[in-house]
């Protein structure tokens, strides 16, 4: 009985011990785990805050560019908006200002029915098109036609038509612009010019009363904007011109006038103010290797816009008629000549090249100042003109000397071929010592690029 009682006083005292263990567990345990899972889900949380933060992106806003439609400088109209066009939606949303400036495109129209305004409407490829027409952008383009007829507008006077656009960009839905405005001048073709009449070769005749006369089926041909004839020259013409040196030279008070014919659509190749002038000098020179006094031969021009040209050929090109021919001893000439050698003797005057060229343009002042000095040397044969070529200091200095010299050169045949004596022409150069220009800019460079004549 006595072993009894502390056994069971022992299993009292461990059931008690268990139960406070596994109570402490229960209780104490959890308490010390709730930190983190709470402090875990609170992580989670907050995460998933700053990702829904993250995702927010701020909201497009469509740009709408200002409308601006140009007719060249004839016509301009502006407007602080635009047409705008919902997705897949034919009708525009046309703004107060736009509308303002479609009433100047309807006047200004109106008043040139001659205009035609071409619409270019633009549409997208993921765009459906409910309407009639080929293409969503032609449909659009309609639309905006018919608000300008509603004007007043002739409707031959605007064309519609439609083009695709892969960069086009919607904003809730909506485009901005998608429309382009160009204007044409519909103006009806020129009717056709009536075929020109090939002048025959046949046309080489003089005739001086019943004195002399000649007529030949062959003639002097020109090519187009040449003064030149081409050679060799026909024998029959040849042959021609030595029967009218003979007859002048048989007759001194006789002389024979040349006048040279030229087109407008003719390019001036020559040194002297017109093609015409040019072409009746180059004859000249070639009557004056026959023995034909200078004073008996004249030159003049004629502007004649029906010639006609075949293969850009002009066969014939002058005219001849005779005349009397001027005095030995005339006064009115020498005067003339007097004044026009104290003019030419005034100034020198300069030809300008591009670098390493030997080619030029001429103004109408030069050839007017060539024709004088032509003139003057052809009526005094004893005088001499100067012709000095120039250049830059580009390049190596002894080789500029050469290009100065080329230029000289390339003037004096010029005049030559233009109806001047080579013996009455001296060339020389002086390459790039003699500037008048600094040679540090491309405006010094370009002066001292130059050809000076004097006539002495």
């Amino acid at each position: 009985m006595r072993l009894a009682i502390p056994l069971t006083a022992l299993l009292l005292i461990g059931w008690i011990a268990g139960g406070s263990w596994y109570y402490g567990q229960q209780c104490c345990g959890n308490k010390t785990t709730a930190a983190p899972v709470a402090a875990a889900a609170k992580d989670a949380a907050g995460a998933k805050a700053v990702d829904a933060v993250k995702a927010v992106k701020p909201k497009a806003v469509l740009t709408i560019p200002p409308l601006n439609i140009k007719d060249g400088t004839t016509f301009s109209a502006k407007a602080p908006d635009n047409l705008t066009f919902l997705k897949s939606k034919v009708p525009a949303d046309v703004p107060s200002s736009t509308l303002n400036t479609f009433r100047k495109i309807g006047q200004y129209l109106k008043n040139n029915p001659n205009k035609e305004l071409v619409l270019t409407g633009a549409y997208g490829f993921d765009e459906d098109n409910p309407s009639s027409f080929p293409n969503l952008g032609e449909a659009r383009a309609n639309n905006i036609k018919g608000q300008l007829t509603k004007m007043g507008v002739l409707d031959k006077q605007v064309k519609v038509k439609g083009k695709a656009n892969r960069n086009i960009e919607f904003v809730d839905n909506k485009m901005a612009g998608g429309i382009d405005f160009a204007f044409n001048t519909n103006t009806p073709p020129p009717p056709p010019k009536p075929p020109k009449k090939e002048t025959k070769a046949a046309s080489l005749s003089m005739s001086d009363g019943k004195d002399f006369s000649l007529s030949l089926d062959e003639n002097v041909v020109f090519s187009k904007s040449s003064y030149e004839f081409d050679k060799p020259m026909s024998p029959k013409v040849g042959e021609a011109y030595k029967k009218v040196a003979t007859y002048l030279s048989k007759n001194p008070k006789r002389g024979i006038k040349l006048t040279g014919l030229y087109s407008k659509e003719e390019k001036n190749t020559s040194l002297l103010p017109n093609l015409g002038l040019a072409r009746a000098n180059n004859i000249k020179v070639e009557l004056e290797k026959l023995g034909i006094k200078n004073r008996q031969i004249v030159t003049a021009a004629q502007l004649k816009n029906d010639l006609a040209f075949a293969n850009n050929k002009l066969k014939g090109g002058v005219e001849y008629s005779f005349i009397a021919a001027a005095a030995d001893n005339n006064a009115a000439e020498k005067e003339k000549l007097e004044k026009l050698a104290k003019e030419l003797k005034a100034k020198e005057r300069r030809l300008y090249f591009e670098t390493g060229a030997t080619s030029l343009n001429i103004s109408e002042e030069l050839r007017k100042y060539f024709a004088d000095l032509i003139y003057y040397l052809d009526k005094t044969p004893t005088a001499k003109v100067d012709v000095t070529g120039h250049t830059d200091n580009v390049g190596d200095a002894a080789k500029n000397i050469k290009y100065g010299q080329g230029r000289a050169d390339f003037i004096k045949a010029y005049m030559v071929k233009n109806g001047l004596k080579s013996k009455q022409i001296v060339t020389a150069s002086k390459g790039q010592t003699k500037p008048i220009a600094p040679n540090t800019t491309p405006e010094g460079k370009a002066k001292n690029r130059r050809v000076d004549i004097k006539l002495k």
